[in-house]
């Protein structure tokens, strides 16, 4: 464990050094490993494949947001009936939590089904239901 650990604590602290950088996120992404044995010590040894950064300079591109909360106000007027995530799920097996993860915008992906279900549950198309909003210039955002 001895020989180990200073590997560990440079791969951790390299980790740790990029991070404070420039760098919003880096993957390590390892091929394969093999057993390297030194008498009775055993060593994992990971052959690295590639270091993958993405830096800040990157441009931002705008989102893609669900209008549940909009679909939801205009369903509750027109029934006169209020509408909630529970309502939503019991009509239609969505869980709460993923329609409240989609209304708040934080889901990175959604399944086909759910969108299906989402459109015969609200009774509209995909451009009612999801709309793309463009990324603001960065001279235009406020500080």
């Amino acid at each position: 464990m001895y020989c180990i650990q200073p590997v560990t604590n440079f791969l951790s602290h390299l980790v740790y050094l990029l991070s404070l950088s420039q760098f919003l996120t880096m993957n390590i992404l390892y091929t394969s490993f093999s057993i390297l044995s030194i008498g009775n010590l055993l060593i994992r040894v990971y052959s690295l494949f590639t270091i993958v950064w993405f830096t800040s300079n990157i441009v931002d591109m705008g989102k893609i947001q669900f209008r549940i909360r909009e679909l939801m106000a205009e369903r509750s007027r027109l029934t006169g009936q209020p509408v909630t995530y529970d309502l939503i799920t019991q009509a239609t097996g969505i869980s709460s939590n993923t329609l409240s993860l989609l209304a708040r915008g934080k889901s990175s992906m959604v399944g086909i089904s759910v969108i299906e279900r989402l459109i015969d549950y609200f009774a509209c198309d995909v451009a009612h239901l999801i709309v793309y909003v463009p990324a603001t210039p960065q001279d235009e955002q406020p500080d």
